[in-house]
């Protein structure tokens, strides 16, 4: 079952100069991660009570993934697969298949008919 909204991801130019403003909006750094095999290095970001940003400079702006991952949503959900089923049972598309996380158990990706796409994690 979803359980809630657990962050916004956007792909930024200058991932520094993206931290150090909203560091100045009240938002703390929680983590740094990379991705080798996409080619992108990002920050999560949490302000209080109000939820993550995550955001993602890219060296490779022609990567495959880059087009599914460069702006969503993402939900935490207790059973991923489950979650995903329901969602393609409604006529949303596999994005991304399951797969374990570096910092997360559990990810996958969907995109739905207008084109937005959706992230479902375990943690």
């Amino acid at each position: 079952m979803i359980k809630g909204l657990h962050h916004i991801g956007f792909q930024v130019d200058d991932l520094e100069e993206a931290v150090l403003y909203y560091k100045s909006l009240g938002f703390n750094e929680i983590n740094r991660f990379e991705y080798e095999e996409v080619e992108f290095q990002g920050v999560m970001m949490k302000a209080a009570e109000y939820g993550n940003i995550e955001f993602f400079k890219f060296n490779n702006p022609n990567h495959e993934m880059v087009g599914k991952i460069k702006s969503h949503s993402a939900f935490e959900t207790d059973d991923i697969e489950t979650d995903i089923q329901s969602f393609l049972d409604r006529g949303y598309e596999l994005a991304i298949p399951i797969a374990s996380g570096k910092i997360v158990k559990k990810r996958g990706y969907v995109k739905d008919a207008y084109g937005n796409f959706i992230e479902l994690l375990e943690l």
